[in-house]
């Protein structure tokens, strides 16, 4: 399996790098060093702390106060403008 570096390790598990960083530093996942230097995780113990955390709800994206599809969203406490 491969190694993965931090930023994508983030990308994969849906937070920030410093969120991975962290996670590293407190010993949640393991890494190793590359030759120059770069912590890298190792793809089967990332799978492993994958699986380990509990599965939450699938929630849609939002970019730009709309989902993935155009449609307009509200979020808590917004007002509707008026059209």
């Amino acid at each position: 399996m491969p190694n993965y570096r931090l930023g994508h390790a983030a990308k994969m598990l849906g937070v920030s790098a410093d969120t991975v960083r962290r996670m590293v530093d407190s010993g949640h996942i393991k890494t190793a060093r590359s030759k120059g230097g770069q912590r890298q995780i190792d793809g089967a113990a990332l799978a492993r702390y994958m699986a380990a955390q509990p599965r939450r709800p699938f929630s849609q994206p939002q970019v730009g106060g709309r989902d993935l599809h155009g449609e307009r969203r509200l979020g808590v406490g917004a007002r509707q403008a008026d059209a």
